[in-house]
């Protein structure tokens, strides 16, 4: 290989090529050697008496000539992105709105279902059960119920928390007579039923037999309670007659 510099010519040993043939090669198959590593043109001279030329110079970095020696090379690529668990802080969770969409409209609030002031349930009871005269009328407070018979009389108080009938209760065998409320500066009188929010109006008797009034507290349901009962054409008058019997009698 032949070096030429500054107009002079350097003729280099050639290396001898350690090859493995297998067989005789054929004519014309000289091999020809290839140098590995530096590509020819580019050796470094081993000549201490000439100097190589600049452009032949290593480029090296400004780390590499630092006094701590060459660090690693950074590469350009961009850094990596960083995962991050839901979004950064300055992202705006609000969706992207199309301005020229026109604005919807706020979607009405249904009405709050109310219970009316008088409650209708219909029971479908039995022949034998129709002779028990069950409670035409109940009188919820917080507290307790008080269910009425046909005629407005208390039959039963039954305490909310235990779910049992108070047999002591000063309310039994009063008669309901309405209910009342305060209005402004008025009272607000209901009858024969109270209303919801109103006071229940019950007519007894004291110690000496004398007709007063008691009032119950806030009355939060009021409940007709209609009985239907199917019988046969013969129980018909039966059936009317023990209906009638849970009536007071006519005087």
């Amino acid at each position: 290989m032949n070096d030429r510099r500054k107009g002079k010519t350097n003729t280099l040993p050639m290396p001898g090529v350690e090859a493995t043939h297998v067989g005789a090669a054929p004519p014309g198959w000289e091999v020809e050697t290839t140098t590995v590593g530096t590509p020819p043109g580019w050796e470094v001279n081993t000549s201490p008496d000439e100097a190589v030329p600049p452009d032949w110079e290593v480029e090296r970095t400004v780390e590499e000539l630092s006094p701590q020696g060459p660090k690693k090379r950074r590469t350009s690529r961009p850094p990596a992105e960083k995962t991050h668990i839901g979004p950064p802080p300055n992202f705006d969770l609000a969706p992207a709105r199309d301005v020229s969409a026109p604005e919807p409209s706020s979607p009405v609030a249904s009405p709050r279902v109310q219970r009316p002031p008088v409650e209708v349930e219909v029971r479908k009871l039995s022949p034998n059960a129709a002779r028990r005269a069950p409670p035409a009328y109940e009188i919820w407070t917080k507290n307790r119920v008080y269910a009425l018979d046909a005629t407005l009389v208390c039959c039963d108080v039954i305490d909310l928390a235990t779910g049992q009938s108070d047999a002591k209760h000063p309310f039994l065998g009063g008669q309901l007579v309405g209910g009342q409320r305060r209005v402004n500066d008025n009272n607000e009188l209901t009858f024969p039923l109270p209303t919801p929010g109103s006071d229940a109006v019950f007519q007894t008797l004291d110690a000496s037999r004398r007709p007063r009034l008691v009032v119950t507290s806030k009355v939060t349901r009021v409940i007709l309670h209609v009985q239907v009962v199917r019988v046969d054409e013969r129980q018909k008058d039966d059936t009317w007659g023990a209906i009638a019997s849970t009536r007071r009698p006519i005087t």
